[in-house]
């Protein structure tokens, strides 16, 4: 598989399984109309979200399931979608949760019932200005922040079963705003460098690995005979 090599190295940065990996990584490539030579633009943006967030691998692996298809439907980036994913995650919500909670508000979003529509109007709010399909995810998550709504007055816009968590997204976005930059959200794909940085430093002799070895090294840890090969690059005494 064209992905195998991105995919042992999510599998070891992460501690999960080949199948796992591979799994997900197709799924997403799938969803995101993602072509198997950029596999590791996921690989970074879903290990910045496992080290930078309250995400293991399976409850990613679940929010997309649920996220991914209403993301990229609405043309966000895979980054942008997971950077939101990531803040719900953050709430304390459960995979499967972050995922119906963040497809309920987008949809409610980029196709407002009538209600909404009134309760908009009498707000003065343009319906295209928070709406994800129109002016993308980021845009519309930016605009709300800057609206400052009341949780009352999201009700009818997003759905009385989402507000709660909805409201505390765009207020914890409100307040740091330098989430919604496009910049710091990609900005986060170095931490797959800050987590091999953490390794050597534990363990100063991986500093002989590249970043690929002691991946699979990692990935590889609980079948010795595999990891055989790289150790002599650690231990000189091995090649003799």
């Amino acid at each position: 598989i064209a992905v195998s090599g991105d995919a042992l190295k999510f599998a070891g940065a992460n501690a999960t399984t080949m199948y796992q990996s591979t799994s997900l990584l197709a799924a997403t490539m799938k969803q995101f109309s993602i072509q198997a030579n950029q596999s590791s633009r996921i690989v970074d943006t879903f290990t910045a979200a496992t080290q930078n967030s309250m995400f293991d691998v399976e409850s990613l692996a679940v929010a997309m399931r649920y996220a991914g298809n209403v993301g990229s439907g609405m043309g966000a980036e895979l980054e942008e979608t997971v950077a939101v994913l990531s803040q719900f995650r953050d709430m304390g919500l459960e995979g499967s949760m972050v995922g119906t909670r963040f497809r309920q508000a987008m949809l409610r979003l980029s196709a407002p019932t009538i209600k909404a529509k009134k309760a908009m109007d009498k707000l003065g709010i343009s319906y295209d200005s928070i709406n994800p399909s129109k002016v993308g995810l980021i845009e519309a998550l930016r605009e709300l922040a800057r609206l400052n709504l009341s949780q009352e007055a999201l009700v009818p816009i997003v759905g009385s079963k989402v507000v709660a968590d909805f409201n505390k997204l765009v207020q914890s976005l409100r307040s740091t705003g330098e989430v919604l930059e496009d910049g710091s959200i990609k900005a986060g794909t170095t931490s797959l460098e800050a987590f091999l940085e953490k390794k050597r430093n534990a363990f100063p002799r991986f500093f002989f690995l590249s970043n690929d070895e002691l991946l699979e090294v990692l990935g590889q840890a609980k079948n010795p005979r595999n990891i055989q090969p790289h150790m002599a690059k650690c231990f000189d005494a091995i090649k003799s």
